[in-house]
């Protein structure tokens, strides 16, 4: 830490704050991951009670596990982080960025997070400050703080200290700016807008992708599995291979698929996907007990099967 620095104030992280986001972003994770689960178990259930059941049970696992690892992941980063740290000659967002004269402090702006408020159904809208920083060699740089890890009024006392210092005027709303950097800030604000959404776009598409291909081949695992049950193992092999389409590492539908072909009398398809299906997965005691079936039926006692 710079000597001119002269830490007088950290503002620590609000443990209510963290705990009411890690309470609300349980909730959005675990409802968001049960929709595809329930498209994936809904061929496996007998009844919608048994639906209801199985769903309720999901959601609180992912919840409870969500909840747990992100509320021990940002008490971890508050203990790494100390929060913000103020000083005599400027301020430092983190333990380990870099201090910030106040003087170098060109352009603020405090704007709600409209979005990430609906997301989490917050009753007062997260905010977000955006500083302008010009370094020592001329360029000007982005800073942001955000409230969500803070209570309300911490924010806007942090608020009201940076501007105080930095401009001698406090900033309730809006933005505060010095004349010769109006322009490049507004020009900055527009680059960090389209960088968030291409970030969020990206992240969406990749997460629908995923959660869609995952809940497929589920959907299509399950099926097979009911269509077995009903010794229907012709229209049991089609929706392995449908699963199979949508993940071809997915062992335990090579492992069922093998058990349908031998149900058909088709033993060599049979041995050929249970050496896959154990390929992907060694310990796969499903796939070597059927080739220990295959080889009994064949008269081969040997049971070798690898």
């Amino acid at each position: 830490m710079s000597k001119n620095f002269q830490l007088r104030h950290i503002q620590q992280f609000n443990f209510k704050s963290m705990l009411r986001l890690a309470f609300r972003t349980a909730f959005i994770v675990a409802t968001v991951l049960l929709l595809p689960d329930l498209i994936a178990i809904s061929p496996s259930c007998s009844s919608i009670a048994v639906l209801c059941v199985r769903a309720i049970g999901l959601w609180l696992s992912v919840w409870i596990q969500w909840f747990l690892s992100f509320l021990l992941i940002l008490i971890s980063a508050s203990f790494l982080q100390r929060g913000v740290l103020l000083g005599e000659g400027g301020i430092q967002l983190s333990r380990f960025s870099k201090p910030i004269g106040w003087e170098r402090i060109v352009a603020a702006q405090d704007e709600p997070n409209l979005l990430i408020s609906r997301i989490l159904f917050l009753r007062k809208p997260a905010r977000r400050l955006t500083l302008m920083v010009q370094s020592e060699d001329g360029r000007c740089c982005m800073r942001h703080l955000d409230s969500l890890c803070f209570s309300s009024d911490e924010f806007d006392r942090l608020k009201h200290l940076i501007c105080e210092r930095s401009f001698v005027f406090q900033l309730d709303r809006g933005r505060l700016c010095r004349a010769e950097y109006q322009e490049s800030f507004e020009q900055s604000l527009i680059r960090c807008r389209r960088k968030q959404m291409l970030a969020m776009t990206f992240v969406a598409i990749m997460l629908v992708a995923f959660m869609g291909k995952t809940c497929a081949r589920n959907f299509f695992y399950n099926q097979s599995g009911t269509a077995m049950r009903a010794q229907h193992y012709q229209q049991g092999k089609e929706m392995c291979k449908r699963a199979l389409w949508f993940d071809g590492c997915f062992a335990f539908a090579w492992d069922r698929l093998a058990y349908c072909e031998l149900a058909l009398s088709e033993q060599e398809n049979a041995e050929l996907h249970w050496r896959r299906a154990l390929r992907l997965k060694p310990d796969l005691v499903s796939s070597r007990r059927g080739l220990e079936r295959l080889h009994l039926l064949r008269g081969n006692h040997a049971c070798d099967s690898h």
